[in-house]
């Protein structure tokens, strides 16, 4: 993978190295310690899977997973910005190495076939983004079923408004590239943090050569890259 060396240069890191960046935490992924909390009690937000040790025996896991086209784009835009992960190369490259499994937090399938696999257990909710996408209020209604909080109607409204991507990117909080720009944490002249949350933006970015890389990368993945039913583009109503 292309990274950006301290001197400026440009530096291809072998997978030795790029083992040792993993071990020793570099990249935008925690993999050892305890898991973030959010300020709301007894809730955390993780990427990692959460199944060890029984957990789903007395905690509610909410799995929500996106078509992988889209989730390469979104990855790659985001690698640029963060300057901790020292990516510099261009998106074919990205997928070169997308599709080698060599990117951090990688492979992809595995970590989707293990929330999958538990898509029926009662204290799991598997929710698709594109789903989420084509009618917010409908996923809402799903979750707020499975958690037991019981929101009205208009509280589920304000939920959605709350949550919306415009609304999210128009929040520091949510979307801190300013503030992560001025730090020095985030690099200028790249995509924000919040970007796009489309569905189908991959088409942009894709030549038909990438595409077939993909496919054969996905087909590699079977039976799991088959069974699970991913949408890759969608209308979402005006």
């Amino acid at each position: 993978m292309t990274f950006r060396g301290d001197d400026g240069s440009r530096d291809r890191v072998d997978d030795e190295e790029r083992g040792r960046r993993r071990h020793r935490g570099q990249g935008p992924t925690r993999r050892q310690g305890s898991l973030p909390r959010t300020p709301a009690s007894g809730t955390i937000k993780d990427d990692r899977l959460c199944y060890e040790a029984d957990l789903l025996d007395v905690c509610k896991v909410v799995y929500v997973a996106r078509n992988p086209k889209d989730v390469c784009v979104s990855y790659y835009h985001q690698q640029r910005l963060v300057k901790v992960a020292e990516y510099v190369g261009d998106f074919p490259e990205y997928v070169d190495f997308w599709t080698q499994d060599l990117l951090l937090q990688a492979p992809y399938w595995p970590h989707l076939a293990e929330g999958w696999a538990r898509r029926n257990h009662p204290n799991v909710l598997f929710l698709f983004y594109e789903d989420m996408k084509e009618d917010i209020l409908r996923e809402l209604g799903r979750l707020n079923t499975f958690l037991g909080t019981a929101l009205t109607e208009s509280q589920l409204q304000t939920v959605a408004h709350h949550t919306s991507f415009s609304g999210m990117k128009s929040r520091g909080t949510t979307n801190p590239t300013a503030a992560l720009q001025e730090s020095g944490e985030f690099k200028k002249g790249e995509a924000e943090f919040i970007r796009k949350g489309t569905t189908g933006d991959w088409t942009n970015f894709f030549t038909p050569e990438l595409e077939e890389k993909f496919e054969e990368w996905m087909e590699k993945w079977r039976p799991t890259s088959a069974e699970i039913p991913f949408r890759y583009q969608i209308k979402v109503p005006e």
